[in-house]
């Protein structure tokens, strides 16, 4: 095993390796959810968003999900005997199947992981064994939460995985597992006894990920090390803000197949490297932003149209009492500014914008299976085609 301090300082390189990748994480989830904000804009100016890569990941996330549950089976085996028993082997397949989707909670889990892996572009699952509920324990992991070295191309095949635990202070107290003398020192933005980082500057103590952003926020790093001889692995349970100092004592993985707890989703297969792919948001972020000008410029339009502008051909005494509203009689030579057509349908826009989209994420076609305007039903080579 390292020495902890080295183990420590090799997980800060590799937080400030992946800074870039952090950084457009935090870009797609502010346009996703709240929308890329007009940066100029004049007070009776429209300040919309038009949520493409949502409304995308929406439709997405049901062929996902249907990939899962949808299938007969999750898994089937073969018998490894001379008297092999057909039966047997489908009633295992089936055993594990309802046990996998059924008596665990990966119904739930795998929503959140497939919402990550259509958001960033990479997903996480980690797979454990509960011994209160005696079942599979599936957790999804937030990308940013799990810190990984950046040349790593296989999780499996990771030198070192560090998952980042975000838990109050009364979930760190329940847990009997963890020194509890050791909550007063690490919570929040740690006391003034607790060892800073080696890197001060702000961009090393993120909030969330170093440091609590909340004074009863703890962060605890569950830090998972491959040793390169035996293939053993050790888990050290430590904070950031106190490395030296052990929240759970170190302990060795104790499943006999010797892997890492962890299963990547990957978007699509680019780069090496396991921040290489790209994500719904970034592949349709500039027809995102398109989008929203062209809305908020349909929006300025109507605007201007129904709010004319108004010229006079001659001095008009005391303009300040003039009003404009219906059924009002407007002054001698004062008569409203003509304004042209827009020179393009922005609707027409809009829609053409959206179907680019779509086309560069590959779509599925959902309507496969239904007949559309036609007598003959389709056959199962013509779907396989198309599809």
């Amino acid at each position: 095993m390292k020495k902890r301090s080295d183990l420590h300082r090799e997980l800060l390189e590799d937080i400030k390796a992946r800074s870039g990748w952090e950084e457009r994480q935090r870009v797609w989830y502010e346009m996703r959810h709240g929308g890329l904000r007009r940066k100029r804009r004049m007070p009776w100016q429209a300040d919309l968003h038009y949520p493409l890569s949502d409304s995308i990941i929406s439709k997405l996330k049901p062929f996902y999900y249907q990939q899962i549950y949808g299938n007969e089976l999750v898994a089937t085996f073969v018998e490894n005997s001379a008297t092999a028993n057909e039966k047997t082997s489908r009633a295992v397949s089936i055993w594990f199947d309802h046990h996998i989707k059924q008596r665990s909670n990966l119904e739930l889990e795998i929503l959140t992981c497939i919402d990550h892996l259509l958001t960033g572009g990479v997903g996480f699952l980690k797979v454990s064994w509960s011994q209160e509920d005696e079942a599979v324990n599936f957790d999804a992991i937030d990308p940013v939460n799990l810190i990984i070295p950046y040349y790593t191309k296989d999780i499996s095949r990771a030198d070192r995985v560090c998952h980042v635990m975000q838990m109050s202070s009364d979930a760190y107290k329940s847990n009997p597992l963890y020194n509890q003398s050791l909550l007063e020192k690490i919570k929040g933005r740690g006391s003034e006894g607790a060892r800073q980082t080696d890197y001060e500057d702000f961009k090393m103590r993120r909030e969330g990920i170093v440091i609590g952003d909340e004074k009863d926020q703890v962060i605890v790093w569950e830090v998972y090390e491959v040793e390169p001889k035996t293939g053993e692995i050790f888990v050290h349970t430590f904070s950031p803000l106190a490395p030296e100092e052990d929240v759970r004592k170190t302990f060795r993985l104790p499943y006999s197949h010797q892997s890492l707890p962890f299963v990547s989703f990957v978007m699509e297969v680019k780069d090496k490297g396991i921040y290489s792919g790209r994500g719904i948001c970034e592949v349709v972020a500039p027809f995102e932003t398109y989008l929203c000008k062209m809305m908020n410029e349909k929006a300025d339009a109507i605007t201007l149209y129904n709010k004319p502008l108004f010229r006079s051909e001659q001095d008009i005494p005391n303009s300040a009492n003039l009003r404009f509203g219906p059924a009002t009689i407007l002054p001698i030579g004062v008569a409203p500014v003509p304004l042209p057509q827009p020179p393009i349908s922005f609707d027409q826009e809009m829609i053409n914008q959206r179907m680019i989209a779509e086309y560069v994420i590959a779509m599925p076609d959902f309507g496969l299976t239904q007949q559309q305007n036609s007598k003959n039903a389709r056959t199962a080579t013509e779907i396989s085609q198309i599809s």
